[in-house]
């Protein structure tokens, strides 16, 4: 057999088309596997030239080969075959910035977590588990600051970015619940409250009066 070109599909699965030659007319002596997946339930929609098989969840990544066995010829075509991108329906998460959980929803996730990798803007969060194989993934993001933040999942070198429009993930606005007065003079103020950044001030401004307050300096607890 010779392979012309192929169909792609998410990672959840789905109807792939093979086009090219010497396929036979039989299905029942056409076999078909993509990496490691077994493509079932063949069917000839043209003779010779025209292939359909149904490609099952397990799959991911980027230049998977496709190997093929008509007749008991078998052959393999490497690099041909590459899932369609993670697509990301939905960022929920109460995470402070301190990190914490954060919900994907989406299709294309796939199921291996060693093989994917997301990112906030520039903060990882770390794969945990699988809600739902494929659409709902569980994160960990490390701690960090900001709003409308690029969100992008990485299955096996195929990046969600391809898709447009993206996702974007916000930390919570910072929430004040005590500031410690100082004299008319100026001084030290504390600042008491939660999700006032992290250890490092970078990109904290605070003012008051609509005067800026310099030498900002954040005390984390437990860091």
């Amino acid at each position: 057999p010779i392979l012309s070109s192929i169909t792609s599909t998410e990672t959840q699965g789905g109807l792939v088309t093979l086009l090219g030659n010497s396929f036979g007319g039989v299905a029942e002596l056409v076999s078909i596997s993509i990496g490691h997946v077994v493509c079932s339930s063949v069917q000839v929609l043209e003779p010779h030239s025209t292939l359909s098989c149904l490609l099952p969840s397990g799959g991911h990544g980027a230049n998977r080969t496709i190997t093929m066995s008509v007749a008991g010829q078998r052959v393999s075509f490497y690099n041909r075959f590459t899932y369609l991108p993670p697509r990301i329906f939905n960022v929920s998460s109460s995470a402070p910035t301190t990190g914490g959980s954060v919900t994907i929803i989406g299709s294309s996730l796939s199921t291996s977590l060693l093989d994917t990798i997301i990112v906030m803007g520039t903060y990882l969060c770390t794969p945990t588990r699988f809600i739902q194989n494929d659409t709902i993934l569980l994160c960990i993001v490390e701690q960090g600051i900001g709003a409308n933040l690029p969100v992008d999942v990485i299955v096996g070198g195929v990046s969600s970015a391809r898709n447009v429009p993206r996702t974007f993930f916000s930390f919570p606005p910072p929430l004040i619940t005590n500031a410690r007065p100082v004299p008319y003079n100026g001084g030290w103020v504390v600042i008491d409250g939660s999700n006032l950044g992290t250890s490092s001030p970078a990109g904290v401004l605070v003012s008051i009066g609509g005067r800026a307050c310099a030498g900002v300096t954040i005390n984390v607890p437990g860091s």
